[in-house]
């Protein structure tokens, strides 16, 4: 099943995963190919990439509370993946996610609870 998302949903999502990939200072080979996959899957160019790097925290995240469900379980799914790119699960990158899932008003989904 494929996510219809906004241009303004994908701009916050990938925001918040930038945000996450800066959030322990490196910049990893394994996030930078899942980055480049999810930049394929929503369809973002590079002047829309930078575009979602002009977006304010605060506009990310009320775009993200206002986001269906499903598309903030995909999210959550999408932050999880980033965060295990590398392999390492970084406790400043965890420290993003859970804000962003507080704030976006994400319930996380159980699997990744785990």
């Amino acid at each position: 099943m494929k996510l219809d998302f906004t241009n303004l949903e994908k701009y916050a999502i990938v925001r918040v995963l930038t945000d996450i990939v800066r959030a322990d200072d490196r910049i990893d080979m394994g996030e930078m190919a899942y980055f480049a996959q999810i930049q394929k899957l929503l369809e973002i160019s590079d002047n829309e990439f930078q575009l979602a790097m002009e977006m304010s925290v605060a506009i990310s995240i009320a775009t993200i509370r206002k986001m269906s469900e499903i598309k903030k379980s995909a999210l959550a799914l999408m932050m999880h993946q980033m965060i295990t790119a590398d392999g390492n699960i970084d406790e400043e990158e965890m420290k993003v996610f859970v804000a962003v899932c507080a704030l976006g008003q994400i319930t996380v989904p159980e699997e990744l609870v785990k």
